[in-house]
Formats: structure tokens, sequence, C-alpha cells
């Protein structure tokens, strides 16, 4: 018995975390970092299941799963969309009671996804399937400041944490300048998922507390402060957190050399999606939703009159390319 997942996500380093865990078991997997791709993909490929964020740009985990039900293929397969296992992962314990009483949503994993969590779900509904080989994930000691593991365990993922961490604090200053707040807050959001997945639990706390100042501010949470208060505490806190971020970034750099240790994960595990026969197509899908993102950013520099800016966001567009 073959299988494969569709994994949407907006993190790279959470679409690779999975990757692997998935790997272990055998199971195939493509990733794309949108609700929009995933439309795409589920009319051209079949898939066992879908693991879907909650919090991403375009629409939340919610509005995609509805619009998934709505879909429709052949009359042969006209049960595949209503019956597509469907599960919302999400760093945010409050938008669990949400997601519990929506019928159309096959169930919910929190993130960090764990290896024994990524089993229970998978032995639930796929009781035939073979799990033996997945093996719990080892515990590490306390090596790097800020980070709760043991590095030489978590390499890889270290590596693609280090690898975002400059476009993440770059996606936070121009939200910041703009003052959108909506932007400012799924950023500190993909901070707090993404140092969860590599222990680095103190960063991830700070960026809790920043989210849900954002969160405040657009009216969907009320984390007891006024207005003045969030945006007194954001302005006050941002600075240490991109102080926190870049810390960490240069120990793990550090951390690599002194050790002579290198990400084997990124080489070997590749997250783009294999289901057209064309290159370009995979390509479009992978990194095209991440070229529409700096591409906004970059005009909101010009109109903000901060050019600096949007040079760098266009920088990133030809790395994208190349």
């Amino acid at each position: 018995m073959s299988m494969r997942f569709l994994i949407v996500d907006d993190s790279d380093l959470s679409q690779k975390v999975i990757t692997a865990l998935l790997n272990k078991l055998s199971i195939k997997s493509d990733c794309v970092s949108s609700a929009a791709e995933a439309y795409e993909l589920l009319q051209n490929a079949h898939y066992d299941m879908v693991l879907m964020d909650y919090m991403m740009p375009d629409v939340n985990g919610i509005e995609a799963v509805e619009y998934i039900r709505n879909l429709s293929i052949s009359d042969s397969e006209s049960t595949y969309f209503s019956e597509l296992p469907i599960i919302i992962f999400t760093a945010d314990d409050s938008f669990i009671v949400e997601i519990e009483k929506h019928g159309k949503i096959s169930g919910y994993i929190s993130k960090p996804v764990k290896n024994e969590e990524l089993l229970k779900l998978i032995k639930n509904f796929f009781p035939d399937y073979n799990t033996e080989s997945c093996e719990p994930a080892k515990q590490g000691k306390f090596v790097i400041d800020g980070i709760d593991a043991d590095p030489s365990e978590c390499i890889d993922y270290l590596e693609i944490f280090s690898e975002t961490a400059d476009t993440i604090a770059q996606s936070i200053k121009v939200a910041l300048q703009m003052n959108d707040i909506s932007m400012y807050t799924i950023e500190v959001h993909r901070i707090k998922g993404e140092a969860r997945i590599i222990s680095a639990n103190e960063l991830s706390e700070a960026a809790l507390e920043l989210e849900l100042a954002g969160k405040a501010l657009n009216k969907s949470y009320d984390n007891g402060l006024n207005e003045e208060e969030n945006r007194s505490l954001i302005k006050e806190k941002t600075s240490l957190l991109l102080e926190k971020l870049s810390k960490l970034k240069k120990d793990i750099k550090a951390y690599k050399e002194n050790n002579g240790l290198s990400s084997k994960l990124t080489s070997t595990n590749s997250a783009e999606p294999v289901i057209a026969d064309t290159e370009q197509y995979n390509l479009s899908m992978k990194k095209h939703d991440k070229i529409v993102r700096y591409l906004n950013y970059a005009i909101e520099s010009i109109d903000s009159g901060n050019p600096g800016n949007a040079r760098e966001w266009l920088v990133g567009i030809v790395d994208l390319l190349s």
C-alpha cells in the first residue's frame, strides 16, 4: 500500500520537517505554500490525505477546506473531494475550538508536528498501514544558547531556519514601516511556529506575545491591553525579537562551523511537487507564491519612499528565479 500526502504550509521549515517524518514512513508527499496551489494540484493528482496549515497569507485553513469540498472532477470519482481526509495543523490553540466544531474538517494536529502525533493520526485513518519503521525522535542535550535540544540531532532544520531568518526579519520591518498589522501578525506567527520546530522556546514565546498584540489590534483577540498599549508593546519588543533571531542565526552558523556539520536534508528531500510532466510547472508551483509576495512587498516599499527595502525584495525575487 503506497500513499501520497499533500502538505500545504507557507513555512519552508515546516514543509521539510513533515516531509522528513513522512519519508521515514515511506509516505510520499508534495508541498505547496498556498491554498491556491493546493486547489490546482488536487485537480491534477490523487492524494490520500491533505495536511494543511490553519494560518496562511491568502486564506485560513477552514476557508480552504470549504473550497476543496466544493471542487469536482470526473463522475467516477464524484466522492473524492467530499471524502478526502483533510487535517488542519496549527501552532495556535485558540483556533482548536473553531476547528473541532467544523464538520468538513477531518481532524487537527498541533504544530510543531511531533513524530508520535503524526503516527497516531495515520493509524487512525489508515489502520492497515505499517508504521512500525518510524522511530521516535531522539532527545538531545542543551548545546546552543536558546535551543532546548541537541543541534546535532536537528542540524537540517536549523540550517533551513537560518536560511529563512533574514527574509522573515525583513518582512516584519516592512510591515511595521507600512503599518500593516495583518502582515506583521502573520510574520511573527511564522517565527513562533518555526522557533518551536527547532526547540527555540524562548524565541517562540517572545514571538507569541507580539502575535497576540497584533491580533488584538486587528480585533481578533483580547490580550487585556488597549490599542495604545499594544502599539507600544510592538514598538518596544519587535527590535528585541529581531535581535534574538539574529543572534540565534549567528550561533547556529558558529556551531556548524565548529563541529564540521552540514545539512543533508535540503539536498536529499525536495519539497517540490512531482505531479506534472514539465519542469516549468513544478518550478512555478514551488516558488510562485513567494515571488508574488516579495513583489508586493517591493511595491509597498517603493510607495512608502523606501527604495532600499524595495531593492532587497527584488534581489530576493532574482534569487528565487535563478
